[in-house]
């Protein structure tokens, strides 16, 4: 196994027309390079958050936090949705924590 200090995690949140949220997190070590410069991973989770708007999805923003990820969504439905990532050794949990009407179909989170 590694340690800590030589691992890290590429985390990607996409959403879309399906109304779903889905995360992936991809773990890589300081040996996940390989001499022809190719990088294999080491472990790979993901999670599919399936019905989290009443429409499509347009937009999506991971803000890490101290001991989660802010996950924030927005879409069709006018609504602005903030949903807690955590990110453990073996999975990941979703969990939607709040959300208000926006007011305007969000397409841009930044």
């Amino acid at each position: 196994g590694s340690s800590d200090s030589d691992r890290f995690s590429v985390i990607v949140c996409s959403v879309g027309d399906d109304q779903a949220l889905s995360t992936c997190a991809v773990d890589f070590t300081d040996k996940s390079k390989r001499l022809d410069g190719s990088i294999n991973f080491e472990e790979c989770r993901s999670l599919v958050t399936r019905g989290a708007s009443a429409s499509a999805l347009k937009a999506v923003k991971l803000v890490p936090d101290e001991k989660f990820y802010r996950v924030y969504t927005t879409g069709h439905d006018e609504q602005i949705k903030l949903w807690q990532l955590e990110v453990g050794p073996s999975q990941l949990s979703m969990k939607c924590i709040s959300h208000s009407p926006l007011g305007t179909e969000g397409s841009c989170m930044d």
